[in-house]
């Protein structure tokens, strides 16, 4: 969530790009963190543009993102410099630290199965793992 200037002071010194994709809906990306994902969407479509190397992280969250996956990949297939596509399990384990400062943890108490993440696995591709 940076400029897109940003990226290119450290495009001639990066390897590549470790990239977050939590929603392609905006609502549901505003749900997540707070704040639209316009810019993440593009930014990532500009780093693809300009040949980047770009390794997503696709985190898997229950009840927030898990219908987002079918709308990940169709935005993926769209990209050529993907190098590798990682599904992140979602842990609870900030909720203890949440409860003991007395704050309200609005995640959820459930982890992705492992039959939910294979699913996301093979709904990405090849290039997942």
């Amino acid at each position: 969530y940076v400029d897109r200037e940003a990226f290119d002071k450290v495009l001639p010194y990066t390897d590549v790009f470790l990239y977050d994709l939590k929603a392609i809906d905006p609502e549901i990306h505003f749900m997540c963190t707070g704040r639209t994902n316009e810019r993440i969407l593009d930014n990532l479509r500009y780093l693809d543009s300009v040949g980047a190397r770009i390794e997503l992280r696709i985190p898997s969250v229950p009840g927030y993102n898990d219908g987002e996956i079918e709308k990940m990949a169709a935005f993926i297939s769209e990209l050529k410099h993907i190098s590798k596509i990682r599904v992140l399990p979602y842990h609870n384990y900030a909720g203890s630290k949440y409860r003991a400062l007395d704050m309200e943890y609005t995640l959820p108490d459930r982890i992705p199965t492992s039959p939910e993440l294979e699913c996301a696995r093979k709904a990405l591709g090849a290039r997942s793992n």
